[in-house]
C-alpha cells in the first residue's frame, strides 16, 4: 500500500533527462534542458572570486579581458585561472544530463556552459546561456 503514492509521486516529479552524447557536444536536448533550468534558477552572482590579474582587469572594463573569450573556441585549453573560477553545473541539473566522455566534467563560467576535459582542461564544447 505504501508503494502507490511514491510511484504517483514519481509520476508527478518526472523529469526529462537528455540521451547519451557519443561525441561530447552538446545536442539539441541537452542545450533546452540546460537553458531551462537556468532560467527558472537565478544564478547570476554567485561565483566564485576571480584571480587577481582577471579581477583587476573586470574592475577596470566591467568585463572579462576579450583575449578569455578568444580562447574559448572547441579544442582550445581553457586557462588554469578560468577553469579554478568556473562553478560546476548544480547537482539537479547534472543528474538530467547524460554521462559526457570519460574524464570530461561541465562547468559554468560568465553565462558559459563549457565542456572540459578534466585532466588537460581541453575545451570539448561551449553553450551560451
Amino acid at each position: 500500500m505504501d508503494r502507490e503514492p511514491k510511484r504517483e509521486q514519481a509520476k508527478n516529479q518526472e523529469q526529462v533527462v537528455a540521451k547519451p552524447s557519443r561525441d561530447g557536444l552538446f545536442h539539441d536536448d541537452e542545450t533546452r534542458i540546460i537553458r531551462e533550468y537556468y532560467h527558472e534558477h537565478d544564478y547570476a552572482g554567485k561565483q566564485k572570486q576571480l584571480p587577481k590579474g582577471l579581477k583587476k582587469k573586470y574592475e577596470r572594463t566591467g568585463e572579462l579581458p576579450p583575449g578569455w573569450e578568444k580562447k574559448l573556441q572547441r579544442g582550445e585549453v581553457l586557462s588554469e585561472d578560468v577553469y579554478r573560477y568556473g562553478q560546476p553545473l548544480p547537482y539537479d541539473l547534472r543528474q538530467r544530463l547524460p554521462l559526457g566522455p570519460t574524464g570530461s566534467k561541465i562547468i559554468e563560467v560568465e553565462g558559459k556552459i563549457i565542456r572540459v576535459m578534466e585532466n588537460t582542461r581541453e575545451i570539448i564544447d561551449i553553450l551560451n546561456l
